[in-house]
């Protein structure tokens, strides 16, 4: 499975914005995204209504958004 399929004249990271940060959002989306296509993709911001939730999977993957 490719996530990204790479041009080497125009090559641009994928920019993703993470909303809601349950379970489905930090296992699903934010892991992968920063550990196994950190080449190609990068998150940008993290929101949830609860703003502790956010700086804690923010935390979690060791970034300053």
């Amino acid at each position: 499975l490719v996530l990204c399929v790479l041009d080497f004249v125009d090559y641009k990271m994928k920019k993703y914005v993470l909303v809601g940060t349950g379970s489905r959002g930090t296992l699903a989306y934010l892991n992968p995204i920063t550990k196994r296509y950190q080449d190609c993709a990068e998150i940008c911001g993290v929101y949830d209504l609860d703003s502790k939730r956010a700086k804690n999977a923010l935390a979690k993957i060791e970034a300053d958004i």
